[in-house]
């Protein structure tokens, strides 16, 4: 009877529980549901500033890309991740949201210093992020972690994929930020902003860098999911009875 009981009550855990959120994938490669041409009215990517089109998706000898198109100057678009397509209602005290990037370098750029092409601010669309990440040139390729600490990390090969993760802890208020094959880059505060699902991504075109993919995930702060299976279990206890 015992072991009935446990097992009806993990089952039930396992299919109720908030953990089993679902990722949100961006595919910008063939067949991940995107046209090519302007990335902005696709999939609620919404149009910040800028000369448009600022994010253009292509396909590359197949394999598909985003990259920044706007010339000189920078533009930024955004999009805002719904709790349904979460799996799990966002909390700003106590989520856990996960960002991943995957891109590619093919070149250097010479344009001097703080030469950013790509910049991921998580959190807000306004200027108002919780943690912004750039993918940026000056003579070599460098990420830069925007929580007001000034972090700067080399990143790795030309014309490779490459894969950045950030980690934003809402309870703790705290992120951590990862490389090829989990290297620790960067941890520390978040920034005092809007705490919102959004990501936005603004874009110059000052270096051959392509974005194939991103991945979204979000769950609840661990001791609220522990109290949520706990609460699970007790009920379906109370049933059997």
């Amino acid at each position: 009877m015992k072991k009935i009981l446990l097992s009806s009550c993990t089952a039930l855990a396992l299919a109720c529980s908030p953990l089993a959120s679902h990722a949100i994938l961006i595919d910008f490669t063939t067949g991940g549901g995107y046209a090519d041409g302007d990335l902005r009215g696709q999939d609620g990517w919404g149009f910040i500033f800028g000369t448009d089109p600022v994010l253009t998706v292509a396909d590359a000898g197949g394999a598909g890309e985003l990259f920044p198109t706007n010339t000189p100057g920078q533009g930024a678009l955004s999009r805002t991740f719904s709790d349904a397509e979460l799996g799990t209602a966002f909390d700003p005290n106590a989520s856990i949201v996960t960002y991943s990037f995957v891109f590619e370098y093919t070149s250097l750029a010479t344009l001097g210093t703080s030469t950013s092409a790509f910049q991921f601010r998580m959190g807000g669309a306004g200027g108002d992020e919780d943690l912004r990440v750039n993918l940026r040139f000056d003579g070599l390729p460098e990420i830069v972690s925007g929580d007001g600490s000034g972090f700067v990390f080399p990143v790795y090969a030309i014309n490779t994929e490459q894969t950045i993760t950030a980690v934003l802890d809402y309870a703790t208020g705290t992120y951590e930020i990862t490389g090829v094959g989990a290297t620790p880059l960067s941890s520390g505060n978040l920034l005092a902003g809007a705490k919102l699902p959004v990501l936005r991504i603004d874009a110059n075109n000052y270096a051959d860098i392509s974005l194939k993919s991103l991945e979204v995930t979000a769950v609840p702060e661990p001791t609220t999911a522990a109290l949520m299976l706990g609460s699970i279990a007790l009920l379906a206890y109370r049933r059997r009875r």
